[in-house]
């Protein structure tokens, strides 16, 4: 009886050496195809949620900062330290005192924004805090009274927001004080090497400049 051509030896032999390795070539061409694929989307994916967090402190500290800018006076002094805010006038004589200040600090190597508050003694007594609740002239350094104050041991600091690279405050009129408007440039990390430049606008519905 003939034999049929697939019971042949022919037919019956395996890869040779050089089918397998082609075959071996194509699998690993394909894996790699697939695993750069996969990297790529996989670093979209990082970057996406990279933006959408830095967007999301941007958020956070727009509205921090409005919950103070609402109700705050003036901002009498900004520079690359940070703000100086009149928070409300208690006196009612129209200037600033040192328990109606905050300062804002801008830490760029530390990524964060704080604010400083003065803070007296518990234990003092009204009258011992009208007399050391002096009056922050227009001549003065905001930042630098509140840092000799800080250096007797009555202020108080609270961390604002972290995440910012850096942030640069640009009055609306020649000067802070006379400003009810700024614009806030924020520069925030992104990636290792990447800064995502974000413009707020800081607004003071109750604007006043001190005397």
């Amino acid at each position: 009886m003939k034999k049929l051509a697939s019971d042949t030896p022919r037919a019956r032999r395996g890869m040779t050496v050089v089918e397998l390795l082609i075959a071996m070539t194509i699998t690993v061409m394909i894996g790699l195809a697939m695993a750069t694929v996969l990297t790529s989307v996989s670093r979209g994916l990082s970057s996406t949620n990279s933006e959408r967090s830095a967007l999301q402190r941007a958020n956070v500290l727009s509205h921090r900062l409005t919950s103070y800018t609402q109700s705050a006076l003036a901002i009498i002094e900004a520079d690359d330290r940070g703000l100086a805010m009149w928070l409300h006038d208690e006196s009612g004589e129209g200037r600033v005192n040192l328990l109606e200040l905050r300062v804002f600090w801008v830490d760029e190597v530390g990524q964060t924004i704080s604010i400083e508050r003065i803070v007296f003694p518990v234990a003092w007594t009204l009258e011992e805090i009208d007399t050391a609740n002096t009056l922050v002239t227009s001549i003065e350094d905001p930042f630098v009274v509140i840092a000799q104050q800080r250096a007797l041991g009555y202020t108080e600091t609270s961390l604002l927001i972290d995440g910012m690279a850096a942030v640069n405050f640009i009055p609306a009129e020649s000067t802070a004080a006379e400003s009810s408007r700024f614009a806030m440039i924020v520069d925030l990390p992104i990636e290792t090497n990447h800064i995502e430049e974000i413009l707020l606008s800081v607004a003071l519905p109750m604007h006043q400049e001190p005397q």
